[in-house]
């Protein structure tokens, strides 16, 4: 207040020492509002007037301006709230993402373990029973030449004993008896046994 009084005196000061006649008033608003030629009446219409347009834009277009700036501020709280919410929700499927892989992954290694070891089992059985089929095929083999083998000795040497029997018939000239022709055959078999 002395500031605001300390400069209209010096106001004042200067304007009588231009040649401005100041109207003496009692108190130092009025003798401001006489230097500064501020009518009363107009000032208080200007305050009305200004207060009207004020009361006006508030009720009409502030108001309105704020309740759109209110909305703003709650639909961009709901949307970083929103963010936020998707940026867990990401972070969980990434992780629950990154646990299926790594589960898959054993899976996979499982799964491909036992297909091989189901695969060296196949073959381990399949040689065993190729080996098994082989020995049985060479063990028939075997038991079916011995029986050709035997087959062929005895024809051999049923035909031996003929051919030595018509040898000796022929060699004596004569027919031989079926005793004879016995006797020639066992002998001869004999010989080829040795």
């Amino acid at each position: 207040m002395i500031d605001l009084l300390q400069i209209a005196t010096e106001v004042a000061g200067h304007a009588v020492e231009h040649g401005t006649h100041a109207v003496a008033a009692s108190n130092p608003v009025e003798k401001i509002a006489n230097l500064f030629h501020v009518e009363v009446k107009m000032l208080a219409a200007q305050i009305v007037s200004f207060l009207l347009i004020f009361i006006a834009l508030y009720f009409g277009a502030w108001k309105k301006v704020l309740n759109v700036l209110e909305e703003r501020k709650t639909k961009i709280a709901d949307g970083l709230q929103y963010a936020e919410e998707m940026k867990t929700k990401l972070a969980e499927a990434e992780r629950k993402q990154s646990e299926t892989l790594k589960e898959a992954a054993l899976e996979a290694k499982e799964i491909i373990a036992q297909s091989q070891k189901a695969a060296k089992d196949m073959i381990e059985k399949t040689q065993s029973d190729a080996q098994r089929k082989a020995e049985e095929i060479i063990a028939q083999t075997r038991e079916n030449l011995s029986l050709e083998r035997k087959q062929m000795v005895a024809e051999v040497k049923e035909h031996a004993s003929r051919m030595v029997a018509i040898t000796a018939a022929k060699v004596l000239g004569r027919e031989l008896d079926e005793s004879e022709r016995t006797k020639f055959s066992e002998s001869a078999v004999n010989e080829l046994s040795k």
